[in-house]
């Protein structure tokens, strides 16, 4: 789901919107891959920007989100933005986001079930974020993983710190299950036959508000990945569900990944 709010704003790619406090609706929202939603409208003649990957709005209760991707939405809002007044029993759980500006707002009074947990966020491609979640009510958040945002910089007044670095990236190394190497954006998810690798291409996208966006393919991304331990039966890309070749002795395969591919997928049968 992209290119969503061409000609609005204050919306989201995925928008849920209830008036009852009092009613559950026991939905579940999963499996979405939501980026690059628009939100455009103007303010005294100036552009503005304001769209969210999922929007959980007015008095909506009883959502689980989980298991989506959201990325590159506009620069006012990331995944949740959320403002119920009454109780919310929502579950936010193993999703990814990045390349917001704002990548989770939750701002309600939530409750003492609304859980946020298990989630990936990342800082991406975007700049001047300040916070990877706000929250401004009653959530509890366990088992998140926040990683490149600038928060130390700012701290510090810009100073860099290579050791630490250096000490991050061995940890990486040492203790995910693959290695990739190239220019790109990855995660990876266990499921209960192997593993699915997503990989996010940033580059090459042509965007204006008054036409469809265009792709440069010369910024097709060449992406190798190490299964290290891994001993795959098979290798699928899924979006054209086409088998990828491995090479047995190394035990990696290569793949190239077109520019806002949407998350090439590869899933490894254990």
């Amino acid at each position: 789901m992209y290119n969503t709010s061409l000609e609005t704003y204050d919306t989201g790619g995925i928008h849920a919107y209830q008036d009852d406090r009092q009613f559950n609706c026991n939905t579940i929202i999963r499996y979405n891959l939501v980026h690059d939603g628009v939100g455009y409208s103007s303010i005294l003649g100036k552009p503005l920007f304001d769209s969210r990957g999922i929007y959980i709005d007015g008095f909506s209760s009883g959502y689980t989100i989980t298991h989506n991707i959201c990325y590159r939405n506009s620069a006012s809002g990331g995944i949740f933005i959320v403002f119920p007044l009454g109780p919310a029993d929502w579950n936010f759980h193993h999703n990814t986001i990045t390349g917001c500006q704002k990548p989770v707002t939750l701002d309600s009074y939530g409750s003492p079930t609304s859980w946020f947990r298990d989630n990936v966020m990342t800082r991406g491609e975007a700049s001047g974020v300040k916070a990877a979640i706000e929250v401004r009510g009653m959530f509890k958040l366990a088992g998140n993983q926040i990683s490149g945002f600038d928060v130390l910089d700012k701290m510090v007044c810009g100073k860099k710190f290579p050791f630490i670095e250096y000490f991050l990236r061995n940890i990486v190394d040492e203790v995910l299950p693959m290695a990739v190497k190239g220019d790109i954006q990855y995660g990876l998810n266990r499921l209960s036959n192997g593993w699915l690798v997503y990989l996010i291409n940033n580059k090459g996208v042509i965007k204006f508000t008054n036409r469809a966006q265009t792709f440069d393919m010369s910024k097709t991304a060449r992406v190798e990945v190490s299964l290290k331990d891994i001993r795959a039966a098979a290798i699928t890309e899924l979006r054209e569900q086409k088998t990828i070749a491995k090479d047995e002795k190394s035990n990696t395969f290569s793949v190239d990944v077109p520019p806002a591919g949407g998350g090439v997928m590869a899933r490894c049968p254990r």
